[in-house]
Protein backbone atom coordinates (compact mmCIF):
# COMPACT_ATOMS: atom_id res chain seq x y z
CA UNK A 1 0.00 0.00 0.00
CA UNK A 2 2.79 2.43 0.92
CA UNK A 3 4.21 2.24 -2.63
CA UNK A 4 0.84 3.15 -4.19
CA UNK A 5 -0.43 5.84 -1.84
CA UNK A 6 1.30 9.23 -1.59
CA UNK A 7 1.02 11.41 1.51
CA UNK A 8 2.03 15.04 0.83
CA UNK A 9 2.06 17.72 3.52
CA UNK A 10 0.48 21.09 2.66
CA UNK A 11 3.35 23.31 3.82
CA UNK A 12 1.45 26.54 3.20
CA UNK A 13 -1.50 25.53 5.43
CA UNK A 14 -0.09 25.04 8.94
CA UNK A 15 -1.94 26.35 12.01
CA UNK A 16 -0.03 27.22 15.20
CA UNK A 17 -1.75 28.23 18.46
CA UNK A 18 -0.14 29.80 21.52
CA UNK A 19 -1.00 29.92 25.19
CA UNK A 20 0.98 32.14 27.55
CA UNK A 21 3.62 32.82 24.84
CA UNK A 22 4.20 29.10 24.26
CA UNK A 23 3.00 26.90 21.41
CA UNK A 24 0.08 24.85 22.70
CA UNK A 25 -0.98 23.06 19.51
CA UNK A 26 -0.10 22.68 15.83
CA UNK A 27 -2.42 21.51 13.05
CA UNK A 28 -0.90 19.94 9.93
CA UNK A 29 -2.79 19.18 6.72
CA UNK A 30 -1.96 16.50 4.18
CA UNK A 31 -3.06 15.37 0.72
CA UNK A 32 -3.45 11.58 0.52
CA UNK A 33 -3.42 10.46 -3.10
CA UNK A 34 -3.89 7.06 -4.73
CA UNK A 35 -6.74 5.30 -2.91
CA UNK A 36 -10.53 5.36 -2.66
CA UNK A 37 -10.52 3.70 0.77
CA UNK A 38 -10.77 5.86 3.88
CA UNK A 39 -9.20 3.05 5.94
CA UNK A 40 -6.15 2.85 3.66
CA UNK A 41 -5.88 6.64 3.60
CA UNK A 42 -5.96 6.75 7.41
CA UNK A 43 -3.30 4.01 7.69
CA UNK A 44 -1.05 5.78 5.15
CA UNK A 45 -1.42 9.09 7.01
CA UNK A 46 -0.51 7.48 10.35
CA UNK A 47 2.54 5.80 8.78
CA UNK A 48 3.80 8.98 7.10
CA UNK A 49 3.24 11.60 9.81
CA UNK A 50 5.27 12.18 12.97
CA UNK A 51 3.95 10.90 16.29
CA UNK A 52 5.29 14.02 17.98
CA UNK A 53 6.79 17.42 17.14
CA UNK A 54 9.55 18.99 19.21
CA UNK A 55 10.97 17.57 22.41
CA UNK A 56 11.24 18.23 26.12
CA UNK A 57 8.94 20.97 27.41
CA UNK A 58 8.14 21.95 23.81
CA UNK A 59 6.92 18.51 22.75
CA UNK A 60 3.52 18.20 21.07
CA UNK A 61 2.00 14.76 20.52
CA UNK A 62 -0.32 13.58 17.77
CA UNK A 63 -3.77 13.84 19.31
CA UNK A 64 -6.59 13.87 16.75
CA UNK A 65 -6.57 12.58 13.16
CA UNK A 66 -9.31 13.33 10.61
CA UNK A 67 -9.50 11.93 7.07
CA UNK A 68 -11.99 13.47 4.61
CA UNK A 69 -12.65 12.34 1.02
CA UNK A 70 -11.57 14.96 -1.53
CA UNK A 71 -12.09 13.05 -4.83
CA UNK A 72 -12.52 9.51 -6.13
CA UNK A 73 -8.87 8.72 -5.43
CA UNK A 74 -7.75 11.26 -2.83
CA UNK A 75 -8.38 12.37 0.74
CA UNK A 76 -7.47 15.32 2.92
CA UNK A 77 -5.92 14.50 6.28
CA UNK A 78 -5.83 16.84 9.28
CA UNK A 79 -3.69 16.08 12.34
CA UNK A 80 -3.71 18.12 15.54
CA UNK A 81 -0.72 17.98 17.88
CA UNK A 82 -1.19 18.98 21.52
CA UNK A 83 0.78 19.10 24.73
CA UNK A 84 0.84 15.60 26.31
CA UNK A 85 -0.49 15.20 29.82
CA UNK A 86 2.08 14.78 32.56
CA UNK A 87 1.91 10.97 32.84
CA UNK A 88 2.16 10.45 29.07
CA UNK A 89 5.07 12.89 28.82
CA UNK A 90 7.03 11.07 31.55
CA UNK A 91 6.48 7.72 29.79
CA UNK A 92 7.90 9.04 26.52
CA UNK A 93 10.93 10.47 28.27
CA UNK A 94 11.62 7.18 30.02
CA UNK A 95 11.54 4.88 27.01
CA UNK A 96 13.04 7.41 24.56
CA UNK A 97 10.54 6.53 21.82
CA UNK A 98 9.92 10.12 20.70
CA UNK A 99 10.83 11.25 17.18
CA UNK A 100 11.57 14.94 16.65
CA UNK A 101 11.25 16.99 13.46
CA UNK A 102 12.69 20.41 12.63
CA UNK A 103 12.04 22.60 9.58
CA UNK A 104 13.85 25.78 8.58
CA UNK A 105 13.52 27.94 5.48
CA UNK A 106 14.95 30.99 3.72
CA UNK A 107 13.07 33.06 1.13
CA UNK A 108 15.92 35.47 0.35
CA UNK A 109 15.58 34.67 -3.37
CA UNK A 110 18.16 33.79 -6.00
CA UNK A 111 20.13 35.67 -8.65
CA UNK A 112 19.27 35.16 -12.31
CA UNK A 113 20.91 36.66 -15.41
CA UNK A 114 18.31 37.91 -17.90
CA UNK A 115 18.68 39.35 -21.39
CA UNK A 116 15.05 40.33 -21.87
CA UNK A 117 12.86 42.77 -19.89
CA UNK A 118 9.15 42.45 -19.20
CA UNK A 119 8.59 45.96 -20.55
CA UNK A 120 10.67 48.84 -21.96
CA UNK A 121 9.51 51.89 -20.02
CA UNK A 122 11.42 54.44 -22.07
CA UNK A 123 14.02 54.91 -24.82
CA UNK A 124 16.01 58.09 -25.42
CA UNK A 125 18.28 59.17 -28.27
CA UNK A 126 20.50 62.10 -29.15
CA UNK A 127 18.88 65.09 -30.82
CA UNK A 128 18.04 64.30 -34.42
CA UNK A 129 18.27 60.53 -33.86
CA UNK A 130 15.76 57.78 -33.04
CA UNK A 131 16.52 55.06 -30.48
CA UNK A 132 16.29 51.57 -32.03
CA UNK A 133 13.48 49.34 -30.80
CA UNK A 134 15.20 46.23 -29.35
CA UNK A 135 11.92 44.56 -28.34
CA UNK A 136 12.94 44.31 -24.67
CA UNK A 137 16.52 43.08 -25.17
CA UNK A 138 18.79 44.48 -22.43
CA UNK A 139 22.27 45.93 -22.93
CA UNK A 140 22.48 45.63 -26.71
CA UNK A 141 25.94 46.33 -28.11
CA UNK A 142 27.60 45.47 -31.41
CA UNK A 143 27.12 41.74 -31.78
CA UNK A 144 26.13 41.09 -28.16
CA UNK A 145 23.34 41.36 -25.58
CA UNK A 146 24.87 41.81 -22.12
CA UNK A 147 21.68 41.59 -20.01
CA UNK A 148 21.63 42.12 -16.24
CA UNK A 149 21.33 40.19 -12.96
CA UNK A 150 18.05 40.28 -11.04
CA UNK A 151 16.63 38.74 -7.85
CA UNK A 152 13.97 36.10 -8.53
CA UNK A 153 11.67 34.18 -6.15
CA UNK A 154 13.46 31.22 -4.64
CA UNK A 155 12.98 29.22 -1.45
CA UNK A 156 15.60 27.14 0.33
CA UNK A 157 14.59 24.91 3.21
CA UNK A 158 15.75 21.94 5.25
CA UNK A 159 13.78 19.13 6.86
CA UNK A 160 15.52 17.47 9.81
CA UNK A 161 14.57 14.30 11.64
CA UNK A 162 15.99 12.63 14.74
CA UNK A 163 15.07 9.02 15.45
CA UNK A 164 16.26 5.73 16.86
CA UNK A 165 17.97 3.17 14.64
CA UNK A 166 20.75 2.86 12.09
CA UNK A 167 20.72 4.48 8.65
CA UNK A 168 20.67 1.73 6.02
CA UNK A 169 23.50 1.86 3.44
CA UNK A 170 20.89 1.46 0.69
CA UNK A 171 19.16 4.65 1.88
CA UNK A 172 22.49 6.52 1.91
CA UNK A 173 23.09 5.47 -1.70
CA UNK A 174 19.55 6.57 -2.57
CA UNK A 175 20.20 10.02 -1.09
CA UNK A 176 23.39 10.34 -3.13
CA UNK A 177 21.69 9.29 -6.37
CA UNK A 178 18.83 11.79 -5.89
CA UNK A 179 21.14 14.75 -5.22
CA UNK A 180 20.94 17.28 -8.05
CA UNK A 181 17.61 15.90 -9.28
CA UNK A 182 14.19 17.57 -9.50
CA UNK A 183 10.80 16.11 -8.58
CA UNK A 184 8.93 14.35 -11.38
CA UNK A 185 5.70 14.38 -9.34
CA UNK A 186 4.11 16.75 -6.84
CA UNK A 187 6.07 16.51 -3.57
CA UNK A 188 5.75 18.30 -0.23
CA UNK A 189 3.26 20.74 -1.73
CA UNK A 190 5.44 21.68 -4.74
CA UNK A 191 4.48 21.03 -8.36
CA UNK A 192 6.39 18.94 -10.89
CA UNK A 193 9.85 20.32 -11.64
CA UNK A 194 9.77 22.97 -8.88
CA UNK A 195 11.85 21.23 -6.20
CA UNK A 196 15.60 20.60 -6.44
CA UNK A 197 17.15 18.16 -3.94
CA UNK A 198 20.55 19.51 -2.89
CA UNK A 199 21.57 16.53 -0.77
CA UNK A 200 21.56 15.44 2.85
CA UNK A 201 23.70 15.46 5.97
CA UNK A 202 23.47 12.96 8.81
CA UNK A 203 25.07 11.95 12.10
CA UNK A 204 24.92 8.35 13.29
CA UNK A 205 25.28 8.09 17.07
CA UNK A 206 25.64 5.17 19.45
CA UNK A 207 24.99 5.38 23.17
CA UNK A 208 23.92 3.23 26.12
CA UNK A 209 20.33 3.82 25.03
CA UNK A 210 21.05 2.34 21.60
CA UNK A 211 21.77 3.73 18.12
CA UNK A 212 20.08 6.88 16.88
CA UNK A 213 20.68 9.36 14.07
CA UNK A 214 20.01 12.93 12.98
CA UNK A 215 19.16 13.45 9.29
CA UNK A 216 18.77 16.74 7.40
CA UNK A 217 17.42 16.94 3.84
CA UNK A 218 18.20 20.10 1.83
CA UNK A 219 15.90 21.50 -0.86
CA UNK A 220 15.70 24.53 -3.15
CA UNK A 221 12.36 25.54 -4.69
CA UNK A 222 11.59 27.71 -7.72
CA UNK A 223 8.07 28.41 -9.02
CA UNK A 224 6.64 27.46 -12.41
CA UNK A 225 6.04 30.48 -14.67
CA UNK A 226 3.34 30.84 -17.34
CA UNK A 227 2.85 33.09 -20.37
CA UNK A 228 6.29 34.71 -20.35
CA UNK A 229 6.39 37.48 -22.95
CA UNK A 230 9.62 37.92 -24.96
CA UNK A 231 9.08 40.49 -27.72
CA UNK A 232 6.30 38.99 -29.81
CA UNK A 233 6.93 35.49 -28.42
CA UNK A 234 4.82 33.94 -25.63
CA UNK A 235 6.40 31.09 -23.66
CA UNK A 236 3.38 29.23 -22.30
CA UNK A 237 5.20 27.48 -19.43
CA UNK A 238 8.61 27.16 -17.81
CA UNK A 239 8.86 24.87 -14.80
CA UNK A 240 10.90 26.09 -11.85
CA UNK A 241 14.24 24.49 -12.74
CA UNK A 242 13.96 24.44 -16.53
CA UNK A 243 16.29 26.82 -18.44
CA UNK A 244 14.89 29.46 -20.81
CA UNK A 245 17.03 31.03 -23.52
CA UNK A 246 16.32 33.28 -26.49
CA UNK A 247 17.67 33.33 -30.05
CA UNK A 248 18.14 36.75 -31.66
CA UNK A 249 18.79 37.92 -35.21
CA UNK A 250 19.99 41.28 -36.49
CA UNK A 251 17.62 43.33 -38.62
CA UNK A 252 17.33 46.93 -39.66
CA UNK A 253 15.13 49.22 -37.58
CA UNK A 254 13.18 51.30 -40.09
CA UNK A 255 12.68 54.19 -37.65
CA UNK A 256 16.26 54.66 -36.47
CA UNK A 257 17.95 53.25 -39.60
CA UNK A 258 20.20 51.20 -37.27
CA UNK A 259 20.68 47.48 -36.87
CA UNK A 260 18.84 45.96 -33.90
CA UNK A 261 18.62 42.61 -32.16
CA UNK A 262 15.26 40.92 -32.64
CA UNK A 263 14.07 37.77 -30.75
CA UNK A 264 12.91 35.11 -33.21
CA UNK A 265 12.62 32.05 -30.95
CA UNK A 266 12.62 31.01 -27.29
CA UNK A 267 13.58 27.59 -25.96
CA UNK A 268 12.79 25.87 -22.66
CA UNK A 269 15.43 23.25 -21.81
CA UNK A 270 15.33 20.49 -19.19
CA UNK A 271 18.78 20.73 -17.58
CA UNK A 272 18.07 18.61 -14.47
CA UNK A 273 17.08 14.95 -14.50
CA UNK A 274 13.73 14.08 -12.90
CA UNK A 275 13.24 11.46 -10.20
CA UNK A 276 10.52 10.24 -7.86
CA UNK A 277 11.22 11.81 -4.44
CA UNK A 278 8.93 9.47 -2.49
CA UNK A 279 11.93 7.34 -1.49
CA UNK A 280 13.31 10.30 0.50
CA UNK A 281 10.63 9.71 3.13
CA UNK A 282 11.69 7.43 5.99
Amino acid sequence: MADEIKVVQQWDDMEIRHEKEKVSSITLRYNIIGTDSATEADEALMENSPESIGNGDNELKRNSVTVTKASNSSFEGVIEYNKPDKEEKEEVEEDGSGISYTYSFDTSGGTQHVTQSYQTLGSFAAQGSTAPNHNGAIGVTDGDITGCDIIVPQLTFTASKSMKGIIAPSYIRQLASLTGKINMNAFMGFGEGELLFEGATANQNFSDEGPHFDLTLKFRASPTMHNIQIGNITVTQKRGWDYLWVQYIEQEDTDSKNTKKFPIAAYVEAVYQEENFSSLII
